[in-house]
């Protein structure tokens, strides 16, 4: 931890924007705006400074800038293989198998190669918790896990709308809209390929419900970003 990661739009855009953000942290506001980027630059509507996502609250308000950026790389490469190795084993893999997909997303191409880009990296992080809680929520009684109880669905629910706003408020829209669309093409492919049809349009619509509120939890972002 004795330096930072430096290559890249890290030196020109991802660290003087932590350091604005950790100085607003510190006088208790949130960054609007810098008169010192640019030609004046909206650092919280642009969103990739991820001013409303509570890693970065944690992150940026109690360490350094350059410390908490290394830290932030180095925590949303553990999520991602986390979350795909959850993943794999909801989809009934061997924990070998889990592991090795979990490695295999964390350090892949296409992680590594956006190694400079911390916004893209942090959205990118949680599509594997979004893809396991979907297949957990619209499997649940489907011979997949037997039936959960009532308050076990609803609790899927909230999870996985919170990590919808969560990938929202990490603050990269093109990379989150690319992650629904895939995941809403994997929602209509389990309930196409669903071995029971009971219950299906019950488990639909509290999936929509958990996609709705998650984009609300993400409007503080997306509103100022669409302006």
């Amino acid at each position: 931890f004795d330096a930072v990661y430096y290559p890249g739009d890290i030196a020109r855009i991802y660290l003087p924007q932590r350091v604005a953000l950790s100085r607003s942290l510190a006088e208790g506001r949130l960054p609007w705006w810098s008169a010192k980027l640019g030609a004046g630059y909206p650092l919280l509507a642009e969103g990739e400074v991820g001013a409303l996502y509570p890693l970065n609250w944690l992150l940026y308000r109690w360490l350094a800038p350059e410390l908490g950026l290394t830290v932030s790389i180095l925590v949303h490469y553990a999520l991602a293989g986390l979350g795909l190795y959850l993943y794999a084993r909801r989809l009934g893999l061997s924990a070998w198998a889990a592991y090795l997909g979990g490695m295999v997303y964390a350090l892949g191409g296409f992680s590594i190669a956006h190694l400079s880009h911390i916004s893209i990296l942090s959205v990118s992080a949680w599509l594997p918790w979004m893809f396991a809680l979907t297949h957990a929520l619209l499997r649940s009684g489907d011979g997949d896990g037997g039936h959960p109880a009532q308050g076990r669905r609803y609790l899927l629910a909230l999870g996985l709308a919170a990590v919808v706003g969560l990938q929202f408020l990490a603050g990269h829209p093109q990379i989150s809209l690319l992650g629904l669309l895939a995941l809403g093409a994997y929602a209509l492919c389990l309930l196409a390929n669903a071995r029971r049809v009971r219950g299906i349009i019950g488990r639909l619509a509290l999936w929509l419900a958990a996609m709705g509120l998650g984009v609300i939890i993400g409007l503080p972002q997306l509103l100022p970003a669409m302006e």
